[in-house]
């Protein structure tokens, strides 16, 4: 794998763990107060399927990658 792979790799990661991080806060923080829970959810929705998309293009990249050297 090249370098650039792995840094969007690491970056998937990162918005994944983000993204559980936010999940996990309780609903008295300030973003559950000023507006309501399904919006707080329509914002944060993006991270995870960002970051689940970074992982499936790394995979799909790798396959390629080992198809193309056989």
């Amino acid at each position: 794998m090249n370098v650039s792979a792995l840094l969007v790799s690491l970056g998937g990661t990162l918005m994944t763990a983000y993204e559980i991080y936010l999940s996990s806060r309780p609903l008295d923080r300030p973003c559950d107060l000023l507006i309501p829970y399904n919006d707080c959810f329509i914002i944060r929705a993006p991270l995870i399927l960002g970051s689940l998309n970074i992982h499936t293009s790394i995979l799909a990249f790798s396959i390629e990658r080992l198809f193309a050297t056989i």
